[in-house]
């Protein structure tokens, strides 16, 4: 490093000039996915843990940019530490929404394998399936039918997934244990640690030890793109079974994440003595202001915005969790977890009829057999 030794703020110091009007506009289209985002949970059939997790990257977005425009309009109010904490949510954000695509990315190929379902069949499931079985005619592994928990599942024969099909499972479900280990919580872990204090100019060997975090940090997370856009690109040559639908989707918003941490990586090595200064060594000139905002904000917008447009629940099959098993279960572990969400199930509807008859004035003597509720099937 030069007589500069302070890394310089990625996008900058909030100058009112250039960061005003973005920041705003940003804050502004965060805001306008949070209804969506709402809408989509509150919906079973696009109800899903990823759907939270958006909402809640959502949000803080919202809130950084807020803030960001706060520190624009008024001098006053800016701090080094809320400039720690601004520059610790750039750090980590694209590599929190890498994670969000890992789950989902893992998920796809799994579902390629033709795993066994999580839920329950219906008896008028079963029936199609023993139609099926005895016309010789077997559903594909990726036709959904929607059953009466209002989840997905891939429909098949009567006949387990072949030993091909369970190594292939193992092998996806370990390759994604390592993205997890090896790439996301290092990324996340330096990140942190890079992000947590700004040292000043005197301080040369602090300030050298957090770009060499933040440049590590940023490169894991790079890989951890690069890694999913590469298996998703040769997934239609190497994946046998693989919804294409849900490649498609997903290799367009990976490929959106792979924007930031390549603007970091270019302008990582800028130093300075002052990161108010209005020069080109602190990013704060309206070039750099651009670049910040086109090539590292607005691709983190897009990939969102694509994950929340779409119903990614039901395009990639993801279910409640999406898969998050570390092995297949086994058949009298599937039979027993059925058995305790049917009773589940049973007690939730039991519970509704009770409520009924209390709504009508009717108090039911303990012991008394109450009659199935209207669209109690349907539970």
């Amino acid at each position: 490093m030069s007589a500069h030794n302070i890394p310089s703020l990625i996008g900058g110091f909030e100058v009112r000039r250039y960061d005003l009007v973005p920041a705003i506009l940003f804050a502004v289209a965060y805001g306008l996915l949070v209804p969506p985002l709402i809408y989509r949970a509150s919906k079973r059939n696009s109800r899903t843990a990823v759907v939270f997790e958006l909402l809640a990257f959502v949000i803080e977005r919202v809130v950084v940019f807020c803030l960001r425009a706060v520190c624009a309009s008024n001098p006053s109010r800016q701090s080094i530490g809320l400039s720690e904490y601004l520059q610790a949510a750039l750090a980590l954000e694209f590599i929190a929404i890498a994670q969000i695509t890992g789950k989902i990315v893992r998920t796809i190929f799994v579902n390629s394998t033709n795993p066994p379902a999580e839920d329950e069949p219906a008896p008028e499931l079963d029936a199609k399936l023993s139609l099926s079985t005895s016309s010789s005619t077997f559903p594909t592994p990726n036709t959904l039918i929607k059953t009466h928990s209002s989840e997905f599942l891939a429909a098949r024969g009567p006949s387990s997934s072949s030993g091909s099909d369970e190594r292939r499972r193992f092998t996806y479900r370990r390759l994604a244990e390592v993205q997890f280990l090896f790439l996301y919580l290092p990324a996340l872990v330096t990140g942190i640690v890079a992000s947590q204090r700004i040292y000043g100019n005197a301080e040369r060997k602090m300030n050298h030890a957090m770009w060499a975090l933040r440049f590590a940090s940023t490169s894991m997370g790079l890989v951890l793109v690069l890694w999913q856009v590469a298996a998703l690109a040769t997934a239609k040559s190497k994946v046998p079974g693989v919804d294409m639908r849900a490649v498609r989707l997903m290799l367009g918003v990976t490929s959106l994440l792979l924007f930031p941490p390549i603007y970091r990586l270019c302008v990582m090595g800028q130093t300075t003595d002052d990161i108010q200064s209005p020069t080109h060594a602190a990013l704060n000139t309206s070039l750099d202001k651009v670049g910040f905002y086109v090539v590292h904000i607005l691709p983190e917008y897009l990939s969102v915005a694509l994950m929340t447009v779409f119903n990614v629940k039901e395009i990639c099959n993801l279910g409640w969790k999406g898969d998050f098993r570390s092995r297949d279960e086994k058949p009298e572990e599937r039979t027993k977890r059925w058995e305790k969400e049917r009773k589940r199930r049973e007690k939730r509807a039991e519970k509704r009829r009770m409520k009924e008859l209390r709504k009508q004035g009717i108090v039911p003597e303990q012991g008394m057999e109450l009659a199935p509720a209207k669209g109690a099937d349907a539970v």
